[in-house]
């Protein structure tokens, strides 16, 4: 198995700071039942058998490594990748993180998405295309929250991706935000942002599907969600409480460390870090 994950946590998430005019929170410190968002993705990982985590860091980026760096529970291997340029397209972030990974594949995630551990099961599972990638996705559309926001994936019946985008209006699958990748996805992301001096994820899996090369893996009944505003928080904490109704030993309990009553709001996490450089 892999045992090295990217994962991207550069961004702002100005759609779930408050609208007082302060400055947006740290949206991997954001709070979900207690835990943060990125601490939930990386607790996960952790219990999955993964030993090392690069995170790509940007926005806020001290505060976000300080209290990773100093937080209990984590006890896989750290790597922070700092992207200057966190507000340029997500593809750069991924390139950021690419001195940092040696080996030859790797899983890449969002530090804003929450996902059953299953998920990352069914991508160990499947056979990953050396010069290509997996994506998980799914297929329950009746399911997915916020469809409108969602990166919507055209695939041929099968394994293969056709298209991807948020602005499709044929498709068949939803993407979750959990890859596996060769490092043929880092060729391809710099391939486009040699082009146009900036790159989307999407952009290199466009790439890699042109190719034949980007495949899909259905989440089948496992849950999942993106987690950008006040709502689709709101919805991912009731997916948490009902997890923890539906299994007691499930992914709430073991990623906590204590029960979950009590302790399911949002904001950021409060933490004493060095004083901010930028």
């Amino acid at each position: 198995m892999v045992k090295t994950a990217v994962i991207l946590a550069a961004g702002n998430g100005s759609r779930l700071a408050t609208q007082s005019g302060a400055p947006a929170p740290s949206k991997p410190l954001t709070l979900l039942a207690g835990v943060p968002l990125v601490v939930r993705t990386l607790l996960n990982l952790q219990n999955s058998g993964f030993q090392r985590a690069v995170v790509v860091t940007g926005y806020r980026a001290e505060e976000v490594e300080w209290a990773l760096a100093n937080d209990p529970r984590l006890t896989i291997e750290l790597a922070f990748a700092r992207n200057e340029r966190w507000k340029a397209a997500n593809g750069v972030s991924v390139l950021a993180a690419r001195p940092f990974v040696d080996s030859p594949e790797f899983y890449l995630l969002m530090s804003d998405h929450i996902f059953e551990r299953a998920i990352l099961d069914r991508l160990a599972e499947a056979t990953l295309d050396p010069a290509g990638a997996l994506l998980a996705v799914d297929r329950k559309l009746d399911e997915v929250f916020d469809m409108d926001d969602a990166t919507k994936v055209q695939t041929d019946g099968g394994r293969e991706i056709i298209q991807i985008g948020k602005q499709l209006t044929t498709f068949d699958a939803v993407d979750t935000g959990v890859f596996r990748c060769s490092r043929s996805l880092f060729d391809a992301l710099a391939a486009v942002h040699d082009r146009k001096g900036d790159c989307s994820l999407s952009d290199g899996i466009g790439t890699l599907a042109r190719g034949g090369h980007m495949h899909v893996v259905d989440v089948g009944s496992a849950w999942w969600q993106d987690v950008d505003t006040p709502e689709a928080m709101a919805h991912a904490r009731t997916m948490l409480l009902e997890a923890c109704l539906r299994s007691p030993d499930g992914i709430v309990a073991p990623n906590l460390g204590r029960p979950l009553a009590g302790s399911v709001g949002g904001g950021a996490l409060p933490v004493t870090a060095p004083p901010r450089l930028h």
